[in-house]
This record gives C-alpha cells, sequence and structure tokens, in this order.
C-alpha cells in the first residue's frame, strides 16, 4: 500500500514489480493519476482487497538493454550546470536528431500527461501502449516530439557537455553524470512490468486532467460560461 501521491505510488510500483506484488495507492490530498482512494476510505479499500474485490490495472514500464527497468513514468537527461548537453536520439536505428539543449524527456503513455506534457511533448490517451520522446527548453522548437510504436527501440547518446547532468526515473535523481563523460542508453517498452489495484472507481485519465486544471477551455469559452451563470442568476 502507498500512502502519499502519485510520487509515492510510483516508487511503490517500482519496488514492488519484481516481486510480482500489486499496489493500491491511497491519496492523502486529492486523487491523482494512480491513487484508487482517498486515506479518508482505507478501510473501506483494504476491506475490499482482501475479499478479493479488485482488478489489475497492468502498466508498462521504459527498460534498459539488459532487462534493466528504468522508469513506469518517464525518463528525464538534464543538465546540471549552466552549459547545455549534446543529445542524438535514434529509433530502430536510424537517426532522429541531432540536438543542444537542456535535456530530454522519455515518457510512457501513462507519463505522457506529466513531465512530457509540461516539455510540449503529446499527450497519449489510453489504448495501445506506446512512448515518446520531448526535448526540453529552447531545443523544442527544432525538435518535434516523438511517438514510437510498442516494439520501437529508441538509442539516446548524451554528451552532458561541461556542466554534467542528470539522470531522473520517475521524478527522482537516479545518478549524476560527471562533465564531458558520456551516457549511451538504448531504451525498449516492456509490457505488464508493474501492477496497480483498481476498485473500478478509476477516474477516466481525460476527467482527472480536467479535474485538476492540467486541462483546461479556453479562457474565451470560460469568460463565456462565466456571463452566462452570471445572467441566469441575476434573473
Amino acid at each position: 500500500m502507498a500512502l502519499g501521491g502519485d510520487g509515492t505510488t510510483l516508487a511503490a510500483l517500482r519496488a514492488a514489480a519484481p516481486a510480482g506484488c500489486p499496489v493500491l495507492g491511497m491519496a492523502c490530498g486529492s486523487l491523482g493519476a494512480l491513487t484508487a482512494v482517498t486515506a479518508e476510505r482505507v478501510d473501506e479499500a483494504l476491506d475490499r482487497v482482501s475479499r478479493g474485490d479488485w482488478t489489475e490495472r497492468r502498466l508498462p514500464a521504459l527498460a534498459r538493454d539488459g532487462d534493466e527497468v528504468m522508469a513506469i513514468n518517464d525518463l528525464v537527461l538534464v543538465r546540471a550546470g549552466a552549459g547545455q548537453v549534446l543529445v542524438e536520439v535514434k529509433v530502430d536505428g536510424e537517426p532522429f536528431i541531432r540536438l543542444v539543449g537542456d535535456g530530454l524527456v522519455a515518457g510512457t503513455s501513462l507519463g505522457s500527461t506529466a513531465y512530457t506534457l509540461a516539455a510540449g511533448g503529446p499527450m497519449l490517451a489510453p489504448g495501445r501502449l506506446r512512448d515518446g520522446a520531448d526535448p526540453a527548453g529552447a531545443a523544442r522548437r527544432l525538435c518535434p516530439p516523438l511517438v514510437t510504436g510498442p516494439a520501437s527501440r529508441i538509442e539516446i547518446l548524451l554528451d552532458p557537455g561541461h556542466g554534467g547532468a542528470r539522470l531522473e526515473l520517475d521524478g527522482q535523481v537516479h545518478d549524476d553524470l560527471s562533465p564531458l563523460q558520456p551516457l549511451s542508453l538504448a531504451l525498449r517498452l516492456e509490457d505488464d512490468f508493474a501492477t496497480l489495484v483498481s476498485l473500478d472507481e478509476h477516474e477516466p485519465l481525460i476527467a482527472g486532467l480536467r479535474r485538476r486544471r492540467i486541462l483546461i477551455d479556453s479562457p474565451r469559452l470560460l469568460a463565456g460560461d462565466d456571463r452566462e451563470a452570471s445572467a441566469s442568476a441575476t434573473s
């Protein structure tokens, strides 16, 4: 059981997956994308789990060649100093882009609505498993977000430059990369890596994003709604 928020649940999923243990996420605040219920309903939730009244929600993960699982949500390569990093990306052996900038975000479909979306990447609706890579910072103008198929292999070569860089996995710093020390990663998508407990009350992805105002309507339309509501109240 993970008691906290989505970050806590991600950490629990990474720890529990090798043992094949499902994770029940309980939110201390508002519900997120991974938490099934709020903490106030802990007794009810545990009773349901003990009765077997729950379903599995299988989650994929980004894995490094050699079967080392890297991230359920997203993998981030980001500069650590004042300089920029150089990144080269290949897809299935074909060169995609070389860029100099703040870094790169590679996310699963689950992670597409987190850091990946904030960096300008596409939101991937639930469905067929996919993963994406997005440049961060100024390089976003030169390189479009990339969405690959579930069987694709993404190769990333990072030159940290003179300032060094960080490797972050699911929002946590995993490694500090020394200046001028290249890093090579070959990533693939591993299906059904972790198991999340669902109580069949899981909020639809888009509904949750709208509730948390990650997705929001055009200000012009919202202003029109306010005018109509004000006119109705006056009448």
